[in-house]
């Protein structure tokens, strides 16, 4: 007989660890899933988180946003015939409406002054005539730098801008060698002998009332005023006393022919008589007493010729001092002090700067009375 226990198939036994086998098993493979979920939403979140912030800049970039901004715009006239008189730069405040991003761009432009000059320009309707006017400053609207960032203006402050416009004219004035010059022979001859001021009418018309529309040739510092003798000069600049942005002088610069005198000389002169000058029937009332009279020592100064001339006996008129008497000096009695003036100067003989304000003591008494 066959014995079974030895020849059919061993039953297979399942063998057991216990719980605490099952439980470690568990928690490896609870590990193990976690691991790889944690690193699935990290690689995920890698990739979307940053998007996500891209998305989130450019929504909040792009919404919109109001904002005041003081700046400085520039009043811009172009016509050749009319000028605008007074600052043409001028600050304003603007409301601003657009992305925010735009915003802050264009805040930087406006902001920046490049050679200082603004970056908005408001301009100046070319049919305006001379005078005043009010420029809105909601014009700033139609500049590029709003328009090309997609901003809106919504109100401005001051609304308007108050501008004086005038009209360019030219006035033709003879050219002349400058006052200052004083060691002249004659007067030079310029070529050409005219030129034209051209500037805002009222500046000049207000030059002109003043007697100040003049043309100067510009000879200060020229060697040739040094050495006596006749000189030319080429290419010398006219200047006037009109000082506006908007004068112009054409043409700029003339030729001069002058001639320049030997330099002067100083001398003192020893003795000069006090006249006294009174108003027509002064003197049938009054009497004018001099302290002195005589003024002593008085530097004169001009052309070593003239000078010598004068130092000869019989050079006539020889010069004196002027004493102007008036009723203004009344009353009768009192000792006073007052400037005199200087008569008989040949041309060309000034009394030195140091007795220019010369004076000469006296008193004014009753006719008949000392």
């Amino acid at each position: 007989m066959t014995n079974l226990s030895e020849k059919g198939p061993k039953p297979v036994m399942l063998q057991s660890h216990g719980s605490g086998y099952v439980m470690r098993t568990a928690r490896r493979m609870r590990r193990k899933i976690t691991r790889e979920n944690v690193l699935f939403v990290v690689q995920r979140l890698l990739w979307v988180a940053p998007l996500t912030l891209l998305i989130w800049i450019y929504a909040e970039r792009q919404q919109e946003r109001h904002q005041k901004v003081q700046f400085q715009v520039e009043l811009v006239l172009n016509t050749p015939d009319r000028v605008i008189l007074g600052p043409a730069n001028r600050t304003i405040t603007a409301n601003l409406r657009g992305p925010a991003a735009q915003l802050e761009t264009i805040k930087d432009q406006l902001w920046e002054k490049a050679d200082d000059k603004p970056a908005v320009t408001i301009p100046i309707e070319p049919s305006l005539g001379p005078g005043a006017h009010d420029i809105q400053t909601s014009l700033i609207l139609n500049d590029p730098i709003f328009r090309s960032h997609g901003i809106s203006v919504d109100d401005t402050d001051p609304q308007t801008l108050n501008v004086y416009l005038d009209q360019i004219v030219e006035r033709e004035v003879t050219v002349q060698a400058p006052p200052n010059v004083m060691n002249l022979d004659g007067k030079p001859v310029f070529d050409p002998p005219r030129v034209k001021v051209r500037g805002p009418r009222s500046e000049l018309d207000q030059a002109g009332s003043d007697g100040m529309l003049d043309a100067f040739a510009d000879l200060a510092g020229r060697e040739s005023l040094k050495t006596p003798g006749v000189h030319e000069e080429k290419g010398v600049a006219v200047i006037t006393q009109l000082r506006g942005e908007h004068v112009t002088v054409s043409p700029a610069k003339v030729n001069v022919t002058l001639k320049v005198r030997p330099a002067d000389v100083t001398v003192v002169w020893p003795y000069m008589p006090v006249w006294v000058n009174m108003p027509p029937g002064f003197g049938d009332k009054y009497k004018v007493v001099l302290t002195n009279q005589t003024m002593k020592d008085v530097h004169l100064t001009g052309p070593a010729e003239i000078i010598s001339a004068m130092q000869q006996e019989s050079y006539r008129p020889k010069p004196k001092a002027r004493l102007d008497v008036s009723n203004a000096d009344l009353p009768a009695g009192e000792t006073r002090v007052k400037g005199v003036a200087f008569d008989d100067l040949p041309k060309g003989v000034n009394v030195a700067t140091e007795d220019a304000t010369r004076t000469a003591e006296f008193k004014i008494v009753e006719a008949g009375r000392e």
